[in-house]
């Protein structure tokens, strides 16, 4: 017990990035790889005051292990690969990780910045001379930059992206087609050949002829029309709607007053 070292609170996250850094999977194995993982977690658990205490077949259950042969080869494994204390003459038996030599490296984080050191110089060199396919890499802030610049673009040109016009059909007041499509645009709708079929179908539902159909978004305003919205709200009937008929005087265009 009193050997237990002592550990700060990164000894977990430390221990398990030496451990798959180090490869020790592929060295020592998987049970031995998750006998340790699994000690380093209790010890963080514990706040690494007091080793973790487990009882043989406690063990064995909480790595799922199926037979004491198996649990037994992991320990004597990790003890000899340096990973492990295990002390069975406490009952219940004590566990706690150990940094060995080799260890060491990878658990410092010196085995990581030698790795980035050498990654960044690799980059630096080959931003200087070259790629080997003789041509010169780009550097990084460019292609930042051409991202974007593209982007930009890409966002600017959707934006200037022209919403598609339907002709006025016969019958249509100028000003009321002319106020409608003005508040479909503001509402970002597109006008296309299914948005006005459906507008079609709903009119035919509610008895409207689409001289009508207009004039009422125009004047709610509405992007679209529906039968159930005209039901609910606007005493209008095709019978009643008279269609526009262009004037041949220069007298402005007077529609139809919808009453009440």
């Amino acid at each position: 017990m009193n050997d237990y070292p002592k550990r700060d609170a990164s000894h977990f996250s430390r221990f398990t990035r030496a451990v798959f850094a180090s490869e020790v999977p592929k060295r020592f194995g998987t049970d031995v790889t998750a006998l340790v993982l699994f000690i380093a977690s209790e010890e963080f658990r514990l706040f690494q005051a007091v080793p973790p205490s487990y009882w043989f077949n406690g063990m064995k259950l909480a790595l799922g292990f199926g037979g004491n042969d198996r649990l037994l080869k992991a320990i004597r494994a990790a003890q000899a690969s340096g990973l492990l204390h295990y002390d069975s003459e406490s009952k219940p038996s004590l566990y706690w990780t150990l940094i060995p030599t080799w260890l060491e490296p990878f658990y410092d984080g010196e085995h990581s910045q030698n790795r980035n050191r050498k990654g960044v110089e690799h980059s630096r060199n080959r931003s200087r001379t070259g790629n080997g396919t003789g041509k010169h890499s780009i550097n990084i802030e460019e292609e930042v930059e051409e991202a974007r610049v593209s982007l930009s673009v890409s966002s600017e040109a959707k934006a200037k992206q022209p919403i598609l016009d339907w002709p006025m059909p016969e019958g249509v007041n100028p000003d009321h087609w002319r106020d409608w499509l003005t508040h479909r645009k503001a509402k970002r709708a597109s006008n296309t050949p299914s948005a006005w079929s459906r507008i079609e179908r709903e009119a035919a539902k509610a008895g409207l002829a689409i001289p009508a159909v207009v004039q009422i978004c125009a004047e709610r305003p509405w992007i679209g029309i529906a039968a159930s919205w005209v039901a609910s709200s606007v005493p209008l009937s095709s019978s009643e709607y008279k269609p526009f008929v262009p004037s041949t005087t220069e007298d402005p265009i007077k529609p139809k007053k919808i009453s009440k």
